[in-house]
């Protein structure tokens, strides 16, 4: 692809990386949408997705894999209102296991009129790795109690690959009468200058993925990647940094760590759920 000078995928492994670009033909830019004259029809959101999926779909079949073969996902959105249509989408080519996903916000894309990215990567399926999920150590699942489309937990031979979790233990909780405080952990909400926020929902989404590592056997010496979403990095990077090190000074090593600012085309936080200011997504594997 010589506007972006990169190979359709790479395969590495028992994996498959695509490359992982927005909806465009990289002519004429987004090559699908709602038609001028009829501007209530359709969704720009559910057209661009499924554009991407098809392309991808076409790029796996060639390196002997599929969509539903896809193990880790990322999905960024430029607004999160495009999230249910999306997901809508996700599901249709997914099933009946789809990835492990972080949904998350980003100001803008590369391509104007893009709406959203899916960073995902793939299995190529042999006897020694399988896909399979894994719902030990889960307060909850997504699919259960929202119905939307994405595995908290899938291992491919020594590889565990977690959904990114944020600090809402309570999250199969329904019904207007709901508190803040029966989903979410964080900061009391009358003193919000007393704690330190960043620290007591990074610490938490820690326990509960902790909790899901342990069940399957892994440590947090087991994790070899970190992606750290945070929705005011400038503000809270110090406070994070903090609790990391408090986490992992047991471990005595940390695993690698990209850390990603995360907002929508209007400044609000990138996490699916308000109140949320840290969103953590981690890749294990066994050592030896």
């Amino acid at each position: 692809m010589e506007a972006e000078w990169i190979p359709q995928a790479i395969k590495a492994g028992p994996f498959v990386f695509p490359a992982n670009v927005p909806a465009t033909d990289f002519k004429t830019g987004v090559p699908v949408g709602k038609m001028p004259v009829y501007p209530y029809y359709g969704s720009d959101a559910e057209m661009q997705a499924h554009y991407i999926l098809q392309n991808m779909e076409k790029v796996l079949r060639a390196a002997g894999s599929d969509l539903k073969q896809a193990v880790k996902s990322q999905f960024y959105e430029t607004t999160l209102n495009n999230f249910h249509d999306v997901d809508g989408v996700w599901g249709q080519y997914m099933h009946p296991i789809p990835p492990p996903r972080s949904s998350m916000a980003m100001r803008k894309l590369l391509v104007p009129g893009a709406l959203i990215l899916a960073n995902v990567f793939f299995l190529v399926p042999d006897e020694q790795h399988q896909k399979e999920e894994t719902r030990k150590g889960l307060r909850w699942h997504p699919v259960d109690v929202r119905k939307v489309h994405f595995t908290p937990g899938v291992l491919v031979g020594d590889w565990f690959f977690t959904a990114g979790q944020v600090a809402a233990p309570g999250y199969a909780k329904s019904g207007l009468d709901v508190k803040h405080e029966d989903v979410f952990v964080t900061a009391p909400r009358g003193l919000p200058h007393h704690f330190s926020d960043i620290e007591i929902q990074t610490d938490f989404t820690m326990v509960m993925l902790r909790e899901q590592l342990e069940a399957n056997g892994y440590s947090l010496a087991d994790i070899a990647d970190a992606r750290i979403f945070l929705t005011n990095a400038t503000h809270d990077y110090s406070g994070f940094e903090r609790a990391w090190r408090r986490i992992f000074e047991e471990v005595g090593t940390m695993p690698s760590m990209c850390l990603i600012p995360s907002n929508q085309e209007d400044g609000r936080g990138g996490i699916m759920m308000d109140k949320m200011i840290i969103e953590i997504d981690l890749v294990m594997k066994h050592k030896g």
